[in-house]
């Protein structure tokens, strides 16, 4: 009798984990339909909204949903919106599902597939008033992690123990110690420190800046942000106007025949409204993820 019981101890204790998965596994299956349905209402919902305040007639005079046809891409932007709504549910509803089931490392693992953009540092360059800085928050909105370069540039302030201004220190520092010397303290301050999110630096100048930038990240991608004089003079004061000539300067700075602008890879359009610009976030990021090795 005690060699039956000690036959019957693990089917006993088999049939008691497969009951306590069962209802587990009824309740797993409910959230995954609830959640398909779900995710098939929002894009629904998401694309006839747009269509309805005419987002696609927007995106096509913009010149996106070319842009997608040139690269084989058959959905126009609008739809792109709506299959990220219902993508950004379906994972939502996979990690809740995994994680009634107990199945942790799958959520886990479904998080390091979400984050496709890579570790990456991208620098904006733009003229006064094209939009950088607004770029920038929105990229920060969409799961960048932004550097803003005056926290740095204040941070060596600081250290220098300088009592003056910001502005009249840092002109006089760049003009003493050069640009790439600059730009190589702002990394040391943390500008670029390690972060499982990709990088956005809001603003870099000067052509030797962005060597410095290379030398220590290959990788590193420069973004131009542009806009049409009409719209940076509305944004500009007479003294931008007179710093915006500077700056075309600085990109010329360094050797003779060379520009940083000829070293951007990627360029937004700095007046395009908040949807678009997260659009192009999105089609750049896509990029970054098959051009960045």
């Amino acid at each position: 009798m005690e060699s039956v019981d000690m036959f019957l101890e693990p089917v006993r204790v088999f049939l008691t984990q497969v009951g306590a998965f069962l209802p587990r596994l009824a309740l797993a299956l409910v959230v995954l339909v609830a959640g398909w349905l779900l995710a098939k209402g929002a894009k629904f919902t998401v694309v006839r909204g747009l269509r309805a305040i005419n987002f696609n007639v927007l995106t096509e005079r913009a010149g996106m949903d070319e842009f997608l046809r040139q690269g084989g891409i058959r959905s126009d932007t609008t739809d792109i919106f709506g299959q990220l709504v219902y993508w950004l549910v379906v994972f939502a509803v996979l990690v809740i599902a995994f994680n009634s089931l107990g199945l942790t490392y799958i959520t886990d693992l479904l998080g390091q597939v979400v984050l496709f953009v890579p570790k990456v540092i991208v620098a904006l360059v733009g003229r006064h008033g094209a939009g950088k800085s607004h770029l920038a928050r929105l990229m920060g909105t969409c799961g960048w992690d932004v550097r803003l370069k005056q926290v740095y540039l204040e941070q060596l302030h600081r250290a220098s123990g300088d009592k003056g201004n910001l502005i009249t220190w840092y002109r006089g520092h760049y003009k003493d110690k050069g640009p790439r010397k600059v730009m190589t303290e702002l990394l040391s301050t943390g500008l670029t420190e390690s972060t499982p999110r990709p990088v956005v630096i809001d603003s870099l100048h000067n052509l030797e800046e962005w060597r410095a930038l290379k030398e220590r990240y290959e990788s590193a991608v420069l973004v131009s942000v542009v806009a049409p004089r009409a719209v940076r003079g509305t944004r500009n004061s007479e003294a931008d106007v007179e710093l915006d000539i500077a700056r075309i300067g600085y990109w010329h700075e360094g050797s003779p025949g060379s520009c940083l602008m000829a070293e951007v890879e990627w360029t937004f359009q700095g007046t395009v409204p908040d949807a678009a610009h997260v659009s192009n976030v999105y089609m750049f990021s896509q990029w970054l993820s098959t051009a960045t090795p």
